[in-house]
This record gives structure tokens, sequence and C-alpha cells, in this order.
């Protein structure tokens, strides 16, 4: 390893966390690990500072001081990894990563959810965020390492004849059937013709966060399959099965304190008249959207139980 004199540096100290840091530090406290300088070193710094060079934990130094450099945290992280596994890695330029929109659903231990539920877009880009949660994958939980947000990029769209709709960065790996195998190609590969695999998997959620009950889930799966919430003042709902109509009058009496009454100018019509009732569905329950051809699945069902969500559909 090359040795350094720094004849011209007044602070080692100084100039060891600036690298290491990656910033100028004027009067700071902040004290790295490794300005701890063993006693062998004391009389040569030289010397030290060959010694911080070949340990894989202050590879961001080293760059900088040898190549100049300038490594941001996570590229320091890389290189460490590289450097001391045990198993082969690979190493990618900038923008090998792959990403999904926030409004796509994943699985964690406690929820599912869209991305932009746990990586808010407010993060400062490409910034690692740390949280103690495992997501559900192909072998099942793993623990998160970290997110980050990307930023705005160029997307691709993927629909499909069944109704399934996916938009991911073009770079974004995604399942298909090549012949008789299942592949891996990234979604500005994919063409019109070509057959994506949908997950079918029963895993569920290992530990709901809502507590709600399977009949309140079908009650909000009533008004979302055949109930209107575009009007401010009241939540519609529209069936000519009697069976239904009782269900949803019963059922928004026992969790809404208030039934649905008929319409009697439009015998299949039935409304619930509220503005705090409207509103308790997006600011409780998770609604989405008002718009009819938005309606989704409302986060309290996504963050709730196998039984909520099979009444939630039933």
């Amino acid at each position: 390893m090359k040795r350094l004199h720094l004849d011209n540096y007044q602070d080692v100290d100084k100039l060891l966390a600036d690298a290491w840091l990656n910033i100028q530090l004027e009067d700071s406290d902040v004290e790295p690990q490794f300005l701890d300088i063993p006693d062998e070193f004391l009389d040569k710094p030289e010397l030290y500072i060959t010694w911080v060079m070949s340990q894989p934990d202050f590879f961001s130094f080293t760059c900088k001081e040898l190549l100049g450099i300038h490594l941001l945290p996570f590229q320091g992280v890389v290189l460490k990894e590289l450097w001391t596994r045990k198993f082969p890695m690979m190493g990618c330029c900038r923008g090998f990563s792959k990403c999904e929109t926030g409004d796509s659903i994943i699985m964690s231990n406690n929820r599912i959810g869209r991305i932009k539920d746990f990586v808010s877009d407010k993060l400062t880009p490409k910034t690692p965020h740390y949280e103690n949660m495992s997501l559900f994958g192909e072998n099942g939980y793993k623990e998160v390492e970290y997110s980050f947000y990307n930023g705005k990029t160029d997307n691709i769209v993927i629909n499909t004849n069944a109704g399934f709709k996916k938009e991911c960065t073009k770079n974004h790996p995604v399942r298909c059937v090549v012949g008789e195998n299942i592949e891996w190609k990234n979604s500005e590969d994919i063409n019109v013709g070509d057959y994506v695999v949908i997950d079918r998997t029963e895993s569920w959620i290992q530990d709901p966060e809502n507590k709600i009950e399977p009949d309140e889930a079908y009650l909000l799966g009533l008004i979302v399959g055949d109930g209107g919430y575009t009007q401010r003042g009241y939540i519609g709902f529209t069936t000519a099965d009697k069976e239904l109509s009782d269900s949803i009058k019963k059922l928004s009496l026992k969790y809404f304190g208030k039934s649905f009454v008929d319409v009697k100018s439009a015998p299949i019509e039935f409304r619930l008249h509220s503005v705090e009732l409207r509103g308790r569905l997006f600011s409780h329950y998770g609604f989405q959207s008002a718009v009819c051809e938005h309606k989704d699945v409302p986060d309290c069902i996504l963050r709730a139980s196998k039984d909520c969500a099979k009444a939630f559909i039933q």
C-alpha cells in the first residue's frame, strides 16, 4: 500500500474526520470511531493512514485520498461488502437500482400497503431510510435493510388482459413466462403478447395492525361494490337484492349509528345522509378516492386479518 506523507496537513484528526464523513467539519463534536489512534501510530501518522486505508470500513477515505473520488455513503458500504463477503456479489453502476411507483402494493409482516405508506416521497431522494420491518417475497418474509425514494424517473406502464396494471422503472425486473420457463425480464424488454406471472400466494400478514370485525369489513365491501360516495352530503347504495339492502341497513346502524333509508323515488336506491359519516370513510377507514372509476381497497382492509379481507370481497 502506498504511504502518504502528511507534511502539508496541520491537523491529522480533522483530515480523517473530513474524509470519512465526506463533508468539511468546522467546530464539530463528531468523532469517528477510528480516531482512537493505536499507541504504535502516535509518532508515525503516515503509517496510521496506511493502516486505515487497508481497512474495509474506511474505503471512502482511501478512494478520496488515492483516487480523488468522493463516494456516497452507500457506495462505501458496497465496496466494503464486496471486500468482506465470502460469496460473490455484483457491483453495478449508479442507476442500476429498480423501483416501483408509490401506489404499488407490498406486504409487510403486519399490513398490506402501498410503497408510499412505507417510504414517503418527502424524503431526500436516494437517501437510505431505515425502518424495522419485514416484507414478503419469493421465499417468505425477509428483513428490510433499508429503502429509499428514487425521485422522479421515466417509467413504463404494463397492462394485462386480466385488468392488472404495473408501473415501474425501465430496468425493474418482472417475472414472465418464457417458453416453458419462468424468467426475470426488465420491464422495458416486455412486449405485447408476453405473459407475466401473477402471485397467487395464500400467505397473509402475520400480525394485522387493524382489528376491525369481519362484518364491518363486509359493510365496507358493500359500500365500495354497490355504493357511491361522490356527493359530499351522503353515501348511496343501489341494489335490487333485498338481502343486501337489509344487510347494509343493519350493519350501518351497528357501526355508524345510523341506518340507510329507502329513496322513495327510486325503489332500488338507498342513502345514508351524513357529511360526517361520509368523511369517516376517508379519514378513518382509508378510502382513497370518491370517483367511481378510481375505487380501491381501503387501507383498513389492507391492514386487517385474512377473514376481514375475505368478508370485504364476499
